[in-house]
């Protein structure tokens, strides 16, 4: 996958509702963005799942803090952030003619 591609949202398939778990399908802006996932993934894909919608999972991350780096911490979260588009493009240099 690529860091940082437009996506949209377009289904949620939560396991529990207190815990990330389950998948979140995402249709990315450019279809070859998320091939090699869609295509490692395709016993996901069930009635009501376009072929263009890519799963996105949590990710379990598992990390040492502390003082002596004693105590374990795991960390499980689904890999989206929030994003929006409001760039307005605009000619560069002065306005004088």
């Amino acid at each position: 996958m690529t860091n940082g591609a437009g996506n949209v949202v377009k289904k949620i398939q939560l396991n529990q509702i207190d815990k990330p778990s389950g998948i979140i399908w995402v249709q990315f802006d450019y279809s070859d963005v998320g091939e090699k996932s869609r295509h490692g993934n395709r016993h996901l894909y069930v009635q009501g799942i376009e072929s263009t919608w890519t799963p996105i999972k949590p990710i379990t991350t598992q990390f040492a803090v502390g003082r002596n780096q004693t105590a374990q911490v795991v960390r499980k979260q689904i890999p989206l952030r929030p994003a929006a588009a409001t760039t307005i493009h605009r000619s560069q240099g002065g306005t004088e003619q």
